[in-house]
């Protein structure tokens, strides 16, 4: 049930809305970077190519229901496969290793460009299966406005995914509800903090507990600081990045493990003091036992304790303000970047589904590809303009007038990362596991049970990565 839950979260993740600009946000005092700016593409006869996108997320024809991006997208293939002369269509398929093992021994290049987040293309990197964009630098400038986030997805100075879906994925972010922080008497605004810079650890803190209380005076507690809809350990996964720490990371020609190091494990100390010693997350019957802990309450349920003000903070993605709050919110919310730890220079949010297209190895067409990719990433006519993707996106995810939380979507741009632990299922599965046995099921303390992972995964991570630097 956890994994059916993490997928739809993906899925609806990747089907959202617009554009936005990266590199122009605000906030926490950080050097801005020259933003990028829109190249001019050269239409190209390709003499009736037939182009195909291998994906899980789009569809050759859009239906009545379709999102913004979806329809804008398709609006973009019509104007590509009149003016190039080509033929584009989509492929349905999930880009896991498993898909993917088989079609690269056969040499089939899957698709012109295959679709995939975190957990796809970083494996798919280590096996060798993709081809730089880098390769293609003479068609695909990657640092083009068109291009969501390209810096997040760098390994080794060099792009395999470039992602145009918009908005951008920006990772996990938290909700907040105004109401609830209003009725508890907490007047400052966590998303103003982080424009200021002094939304900390320290500050959720405080706010967190200040909510949490029980209003009907029966003993027990019935408003409470934090929920997830997704795997309640991504909230501790979050904040491992914003104590600017993680499972794997990339150092110089080798993998360094991060889960054992005093960032990380500062970060779940903090999250088991939130969970057990404030007792500001709302748990759940099913979250004390291993027996019941697929017993996870609905997505419904939870997003509705948010909503009518049971829950002041909701760790979720950026999809969660265009599909379950501004559609059916009159009160106020706003969205926060995670706050800064105590480690961490500045705002770092974390990312299991950052992403986007890719070129395999075995893709002989790969230039062919390269020029109509490039030319179905340029933003639809009437859509070109920041001032008209500001306006869509602050109206589909965001209550009138709310800059702030705007704002927060420009910095999570610039801020987003990825933990190259995602790439590695059974690593990954062994630290969720260490993090849900010790905070929720007190087998063991944090402590004990993440420094008993050392070493843990290291066969792992060497056969996951094993080609990137052949």
């Amino acid at each position: 049930m956890k994994k059916a839950i993490r997928w739809a979260s993906l899925l609806l993740a990747a089907m959202l809305l617009f554009v936005l600009m990266p590199g122009c946000g605000g906030g926490g005092g950080d050097d801005k970077k020259p933003a990028a700016s829109l190249g001019e593409d050269e239409v190209v006869d390709m003499e009736g190519y037939e182009f195909t996108v291998a994906t899980a997320w789009l569809r050759n024809k859009p239906p009545r229901n379709a999102t913004t991006f979806e329809r804008l997208w398709h609006q973009q293939k019509e104007k590509v496969q009149k003016d190039y002369n080509c033929t584009i269509t989509i492929e349905n398929f999930y880009a896991s290793m498993e898909g993917m093992i088989s079609k690269i021994l056969a040499k089939d290049k899957v698709g012109d460009v295959v679709n995939m987040i975190a957990d796809m293309w970083m494996p798919a990197v280590g096996a060798g299966y993709l081809r730089p964009w880098e390769d293609v630098s003479d068609i695909v400038d990657v640092t083009d406005y068109r291009w969501m986030a390209p810096e997040a997805t760098v390994v080794n100075g060099k792009h395999y995914v470039l992602g145009f879906e918009r908005p951008g994925e920006i990772g996990t972010v938290l909700w907040y509800n105004k109401d609830v922080l209003a009725k508890a008497g907490i007047k400052e605004d966590p998303g103003q903090l982080a424009l200021d810079g002094k939304w900390t650890w320290d500050k959720f803190r405080e706010m967190l507990r200040a909510v949490t209380m029980d209003t009907d005076s029966d003993g027990t507690k019935d408003v409470f600081g934090l929920t997830s809809i997704t795997n309640y350990t991504d909230i501790a996964f979050a904040l491992a990045r914003s104590n600017g720490s993680g499972m794997l990371t990339i150092d110089g020609k080798d993998f360094k493990n991060e889960y054992t190091a005093p960032a990380f494990m500062e970060a779940i100390n903090y999250f088991d003091q939130l969970v057990n010693t404030d007792k500001v997350m709302r748990l759940y019957d099913n979250m004390g036992s291993q027996d019941t802990w697929a017993s996870m309450p609905s997505t419904d349920t939870i997003f509705g304790e948010f909503r009518n003000g049971k829950v002041a903070f909701l760790s979720a993605r950026l999809w969660v303000g265009n599909q379950q709050l501004k559609p059916y919110m009159t009160s106020g919310y706003g969205m926060v970047v995670y706050p800064k730890g105590p480690k961490a220079d500045d705002y770092i949010l974390d990312s299991q589904t950052s992403g986007g297209f890719a070129l395999t190895v075995t893709n002989e067409d790969y230039r062919k590809s390269a020029i109509i990719f490039n030319a179905l990433a340029h933003p639809a006519e009437g859509y070109e303009d920041d001032a008209v993707m500001q306006e869509v996106i602050a109206d589909d995810f965001f209550q009138e007038g709310d800059e702030t939380s705007y704002k927060m979507y420009q910095l999570g741009l610039e801020k987003v990362k990825v933990d190259f632990g995602y790439g590695v299922q059974p690593l990954y599965a062994t630290v969720n596991h260490a993090i849900v046995e010790s905070v929720f099921w007190h087998i063991d303390s944090p402590a004990a049970a993440i420094e008993g992972l050392a070493g843990v995964g290291n066969e792992d991570v060497q056969n996951a990565y094993a080609k990137l630097f052949d």
